[in-house]
């Protein structure tokens, strides 16, 4: 079982990052697809709460997508990645979020932002959320 100093640990890696390299102000970097999917592994070998999880998979699909709109560009495996954690942030909701209103809302949250989005893979992310959600975005 995983304690709080742990779950906290590994939110604050992702954070750093993904969106702290990013937005960091002296000398932005790229996000390592690699260390992103050690700290979500890392979190379903100690099985965190699905909140958590959720929590990590967020950070990690915003830190692509960031990238992409900050720099225009990215590593070709980025658009990849963008879509496989946005996919596996919406199963979690769509899968473990029993509270229906609950799963409304992040749906709709996660709908907002990618309506938002205007770089190389939007269209991509739009499938990816369509795939899961059933809806559309416009």
């Amino acid at each position: 079982m995983q304690t709080n100093k742990e779950v906290l640990q590994l939110i604050k890696r992702m954070e750093k990052e993904t969106l702290g390299k990013v937005y960091r102000k002296d000398n932005p970097a790229t996000p390592d697809g690699r260390k992103i999917n050690a700290i979500i592994s890392k979190a379903k070998k100690l099985k965190v709460s699905n909140e958590i999880l959720l929590e990590l998979e967020k950070l990690a699909f915003k830190g692509f997508i960031e990238y992409l709109n900050e720099f225009g560009s990215g590593p070709d495996n980025f658009d990849g990645m963008s879509c496989r954690h946005l996919e596996s942030y919406l199963n979690i909701i769509k899968e473990k979020i029993i509270d229906l209103d609950k799963q409304k809302t992040l749906f709709e949250e996660t709908r907002k932002y990618l309506s938002k989005l205007d770089n190389m893979i939007t269209d991509y992310l739009y499938d990816t959320y369509e795939s899961v959600t059933g809806e559309r975005i416009s």
